[in-house]
């Protein structure tokens, strides 16, 4: 198990449109699509999932990836799990892939299928077909919104959000996200399911080596309203 990141790192590294370590705000004319990986590892407080409560001080991992197909078209994948500190409460798991057209510089559509598996969760197992579209005008702001269906909740979700990334210095950037979730039939829930602001600072440590210690306020909107405060800390390496 210990070669799989190393045999990742390697296969992106070798697909066509490798480009280095991205910097902290991008600058690639082509930006919405990451061409090469990131291993992530991280904490939460607490652990929110489209307006749901799933469990408190949770531990997270992620693999993932993007390779360019042509000038127009590239590919991303994704492997995330994350799970209760103690490992009683709940798991989830998710394998995401997609295919990505450029509209325009800065701007690509997508088309993309995710695997989730819960354990312990008020979510269902099961399969996410769906759309996305991504959106950076500028160096620092990034927008994106995503639209699926859910088999295991037999529901429709969307999610929007902006981020501003402004440069604090040469190795630190301030980052900062509002995001949107609303649902259809979702958890018995339609209309606005998720507000969340989050900010928080990203240091790289080295080229490759980054920190990102962060504030999240959360408010969940269906079977159980709530309002919820979360610290966390996200630590990653790209190449």
């Amino acid at each position: 198990m210990r070669l799989f990141p190393i045999i990742l790192c390697c296969a992106v590294q070798a697909v066509q449109g490798y480009d280095g370590p991205p910097p902290l705000t991008e600058v690639d004319g082509r930006s919405p699509i990451r061409m090469g990986g990131e291993l992530l590892g991280g904490y939460r407080s607490d652990y929110i999932h489209r307006g749901e409560k799933m469990g408190p001080n949770s531990v997270e991992g992620q693999i993932s990836g993007g390779a360019s197909l042509s000038d127009s078209w590239a590919v991303s994948g994704e492997l995330f799990a994350i799970r209760n500190w103690q490992g009683r409460n709940f798991s989830q798991t998710t394998l995401h892939g997609e295919l990505q057209y450029y509209l325009a510089d800065e701007c690509t559509a997508g088309l993309f299928v995710n695997g989730q598996w819960y354990d312990s969760c008020p979510l269902k197992t099961g399969v996410e077909p769906g759309l996305s579209l991504k959106w950076n005008p500028m160096p620092s702001w990034s927008f994106s919104g995503s639209f699926l269906y859910d088999s295991g909740q037999e529901g429709v979700y969307s999610q929007w959000g902006v981020t501003w990334q402004p440069l604090l210095c040469e190795s630190v950037a301030m980052v900062n996200t509002v995001s949107l979730g609303f649902s259809h039939d979702y958890l018995g829930r339609n209309g606005l399911k998720e507000l969340m602001v989050r900010t928080g600072a990203r240091w790289a440590v080295s080229g490759s080596l980054r920190l990102e210690p962060f504030l999240g306020w959360y408010c969940g909107y269906g079977r159980d309203d709530f309002k919820k405060v979360v610290l966390g800390l996200w630590c990653s390496y790209v190449f």
